[in-house]
């Protein structure tokens, strides 16, 4: 995990794989030179989670789970 803080986290039902469908994450950074990039990961959960677990489960999943970094739904 990067020791700098994600401009954003995305949670996202990832079905590219439908032997690996679930809900996965990506965090967002920007570089000392200002590029982006990202980390990402799985995390566990049903389709109909609330939003708001979905958020605490992705900030938990991203490293950040006492943070308010900014979660988005897609």
């Amino acid at each position: 995990m990067s020791a700098q803080r994600p401009v954003v986290i995305h949670a996202f039902w990832d079905d590219q794989d439908p032997r690996n469908e679930g809900w996965a994450w990506r965090a967002y950074y920007i570089d000392s030179n200002g590029d982006m990039y990202y980390e990402s990961g799985p995390f566990d959960g049903t389709a109909r989670l609330s939003d708001r677990s979905i958020v605490r489960r992705t900030r938990a999943a991203a490293g950040w789970i006492r943070s308010r970094v900014p979660v988005e739904i897609h």
